[in-house]
């Protein structure tokens, strides 16, 4: 199974050169497009052998989403500053990292 994880934004990607890269080696930004257009649709979670829920991020900020909640979400770019529900969600499922304490992160 292949999911988008939080690298798969724009901002990671000009933060961290892989579009100077792709520029320097396509001539043009028109490639980064293309991959930004594939991580907008890659799969954000994935269900195994039901069993095991897997996102690159982790536990929801809120309680009681479901699976359905997580096939509505819409496919676009993850603005981390966002305050609507679904892009929290987004964000939570692709950027939430495991912690030591009790809670969420």
């Amino acid at each position: 199974h292949l999911n988008r994880g939080n690298h798969e934004t724009i901002m990671m990607n000009m933060n961290y050169g892989f579009i100077d890269e792709v520029t320097t080696k396509f001539g043009s930004t028109h490639m980064f497009t293309l991959f930004t257009q594939v991580w907008n649709v890659l799969p954000i979670a994935a269900v195994i052998d039901d069993k095991a829920f897997v996102v690159h991020g982790g536990l929801f900020r809120v309680n009681g989403i479901t699976l359905s909640h997580v096939n509505s979400i819409p496919r676009r770019e993850c603005d981390l500053g966002a305050t609507s529900p679904d892009m929290q969600l987004l964000v939570d499922v692709l950027w939430n990292d495991p912690q030591a304490e009790k809670g969420r992160s």
